[in-house]
């Protein structure tokens, strides 16, 4: 029986070839973009996904085992405003994507804490004003509808029974969000 010399020779060559150590690409903050790419709720919480971008010559045909994570992480949340950080957390990413939870009850304590009735004119505008702003990463949502909506429903709260009993209820309570009176005859 003749051996097949063609795999064998192939094989003997390639043991022969010493073995490169990969060369792992270090990430720097210049060379991260972060697009905005959908805010919704999962769940609980609030996701935030934007989509990675890796600019620079360095990049051009990278293998992604090449990269180095630790760099790749840190440049992303360097990206990140830095009145948001205390809020978001980087919950999974990679050289496509990155996936931020909110931390909605941080923001939302630290938010209506010490909040002061001001008279504001206009048809729309609440007498109550946040103490903080909506974190710049989800004003990037253009619609926002999502996060408003999930806030207000977050704190929905619904009331039953005779009047009297429901105003007594109201007035050891704080509403914090939308609320529903369903009052009986």
């Amino acid at each position: 029986m003749q051996p097949n010399i063609v795999g064998n020779f192939y094989t003997d060559r390639f043991n022969q070839i010493p073995k490169q150590q990969e060369v792992k690409i270090v990430v720097s903050p210049a060379d991260v973009n972060l697009n905005f790419f959908n805010a919704r709720t999962m769940g609980k919480s609030y996701k935030i996904e934007f989509i990675v971008n890796l600019y620079g010559p360095k990049y051009i045909n990278y293998n992604v085992r090449n990269l180095d994570f630790n760099s790749l992480k840190q440049s992303i949340l360097q990206k990140i405003p830095t009145q948001d950080k205390d809020y978001l957390k980087l919950e999974k990413f990679d050289d496509r994507k990155a996936v931020f939870t909110f931390n909605d009850e941080k923001w939302f304590s630290e938010a209506v804490r010490n909040i002061k009735k001001s008279y504001i004119p206009g048809a729309f505008n609440s007498k109550f004003k946040f103490n903080k702003q909506i974190p710049r990463v989800i004003a990037y949502d253009i619609i926002r509808s999502g996060f408003n909506a999930y806030i207000t429903k977050k704190f929905e709260e619904y009331w039953g029974g005779d009047i009297s009993e429901i105003i007594s209820d109201l007035k050891n309570h704080k509403i914090k969000g939308e609320f529903v009176l369903i009052v009986k005859k």
